[in-house]
């Protein structure tokens, strides 16, 4: 039963990052800017759950959530400023390299972690505590 909340939550994410870039081309225009924002919320919102329902399963997480879940564990912090700390250190790289920062990477730095830490609780709730592995920890 772990590995199917482990696998609803990835497929949460990458369904919620395909389906908005399909739906952003396909049918919002560039100069419709609101509908542009409003999928780039609703993706944002959509990879949030997936993330909380995968980290609650604890079955290895990608090297940025292992970061976040070190820095939590050792220093205190909640998830949420432990993850916009860390988008906060990539949006530095990326301005020091001149990357391309725009309008949905900074909404992404600043509301990755709220999102991420109002799901959290959700995901908790939904999956027993018996269902999670400790194999990614």
């Amino acid at each position: 039963m772990k590995y199917f909340f482990y696998a609803t939550g990835i497929l949460m994410m990458s369904l919620g990052i395909d389906l908005w870039l399909y739906v952003l081309q396909t049918f919002a225009q560039p100069e419709m800017w609101l509908s542009s924002l409003l999928f780039l919320v609703l993706g944002l919102l959509i990879i949030g759950a997936g993330i909380a329902f995968y980290l609650h399963t604890k079955v290895a997480p990608i090297p940025m959530d292992r970061l976040m879940l070190i820095i939590r564990d050792r220093s205190g912090m909640s998830i949420l400023l432990s993850r916009t700390l860390i988008q906060l250190f990539f949006l530095l790289m990326a301005f020091l390299f001149h990357g391309p920062i725009g309008i949905g990477t900074l909404l992404t730095v600043c509301l990755g972690g709220v999102i991420l830490q109002f799901f959290m609780p959700y995901a908790a709730k939904l999956i027993p505590a018996g269902e999670s592995s400790s194999s990614g920890q």
